[in-house]
């Protein structure tokens, strides 16, 4: 799980990326898995990919390249098809303002 090195600046880590990378590791080596509140909400293609990404234990946990192939992000529609949804929320959000 890491070098042990400490990074004591992000750039000098590889950016913020990297910095965040090493945070959520520091994470799950400390605290377990993450829960979600409401697994419900989430589809169960979602809570199947997260954990994939969140196991605690590295030989189990998915590498980059075996994430990007995961059904939830293989079957991804284009950014385009949330552009009637943002449209909506938008308007629904102005109409309560009024």
């Amino acid at each position: 799980m890491g070098s042990g090195r400490v990074f004591t600046d992000v750039k000098e880590a590889g950016g913020a990326s990297c910095f965040l990378f090493l945070q959520a590791e520091l994470l799950l080596a400390t605290g377990g898995t993450p829960q979600l509140r409401q697994p419900k909400l989430f589809s169960a293609s979602l809570r199947d990919f997260l954990s994939c990404c969140l196991q605690t234990n590295e030989e189990w946990r998915w590498s980059a390249k075996e994430l990007l192939q995961h059904q939830f992000i293989t079957s991804v529609k284009s950014v385009s098809s949330l552009v009637p949804l943002i449209i909506s929320v938008k308007k629904r959000k102005e109409e309560e303002r009024l």
